[in-house]
């Protein structure tokens, strides 16, 4: 199996750069199946590499730190590799379960090859699983996994305590939001106190340089136009993300370079841009105006 880890980790690598370039915090896990394991779910699930085919062969887990990069990595992920099945459930107000966010992709072709003659068996499909998830949630899935998914039985009459156990779900998820809620609240207060460094970390959520701090020009700047820094606040995080990883820029994320990305392509302050070094000018021309409201 010494090939299928290295294609793994190879794809591994990829999607951690990927992501890694928009500073989305996040942790990134990925297994091999051993022999033991394909041979019995291939038994117990019947695949005969004619219409079923096991396709798990690989399997990659994105903890995020926060609920709302989901839909973020989910997009980028989509672009990037090409899908061919997925589980993902909708959301029931009236039922509380366990969501899924689950995808099968085709490998990239450089490594189908090489896959293919590492395992050797047509039952086993040349693609890889990927899955999202939160950090919060991400140990109780590892616990309803091994002790609910792989034995069910063992759940069988016990219907209390299956809802007791997606209950606790429940409130990891609500957890989840309440994280954001409480990371904005701290990023307001930082606005009205006028710590400029602090309110934009806590605003953006994102893995900058931490023994960077913003220069007291920009400080200055800052301090002298509130209307700029409002600005700034109001913006849609979301929306930067995403553009940053659809713009393709790569830059060292410093909260520096963050201000002088969102002046290039959001605020254009006049002020902002002489401050901008000629190296990130030239990263910047390539980066049109973009809403981030």
């Amino acid at each position: 199996m010494i090939d299928l880890e290295r294609i793994a980790k190879s794809i591994v690598d990829e999607i951690g750069e990927e992501i890694s370039r928009a500073g989305i915090m996040h942790r990134i896990f990925y297994r091999c199946k051993s022999k033991n394991s394909t041979d019995l779910k291939i038994i117990n699930k019947g695949y005969d590499g004619v219409s079923t085919f096991l396709r798990d062969m690989i399997g990659i887990r994105i903890n995020l730190y926060f609920v709302d990069d989901l839909p973020i990595v989910r997009k980028t992920m989509l672009s990037r590799y090409k899908k061919k099945d997925e589980a993902v459930d909708k959301i029931n107000q009236t039922e509380f379960k366990p969501t899924r966010i689950n995808y099968v992709f085709d490998l990239p072709e450089e490594y189908k090859l090489e896959f293919s003659e590492s395992i050797n068996d047509n039952r086993i499909d040349n693609t890889f699983e990927l899955q999202l998830r939160t950090v919060l949630s991400e140990g109780w899935h590892e616990v309803e996994h091994d002790l609910r998914y792989k034995h069910i039985e063992h759940w069988n009459n016990h219907d209390d305590l299956g809802r007791v156990l997606n209950g606790i779900l429940a409130s990891l998820e609500t957890n989840d939001w309440t994280m954001l809620s409480l990371l904005d609240t701290l990023s307001y207060k930082h606005y009205k106190s006028g710590n400029w460094d602090a309110m934009l970390r806590t605003k953006l959520r994102m893995r900058l340089d931490s023994s960077v701090h913003l220069t007291p020009d920009i400080e200055k700047l800052f301090q002298k136009d509130h209307n700029l820094v409002k600005s700034i606040f109001k913006l849609n995080r979301g929306k930067l993300l995403s553009h940053l990883l659809d713009s393709q820029v790569k830059f060292p994320l410093t909260i520096n370079n963050i201000v002088y990305f969102l002046n290039s392509c959001y605020l254009q302050c006049d002020s902002i841009n002489e401050l901008v070094p000629e190296v990130m000018r030239k990263t910047f021309d390539q980066i049109k105006d973009y809403n981030l409201q």
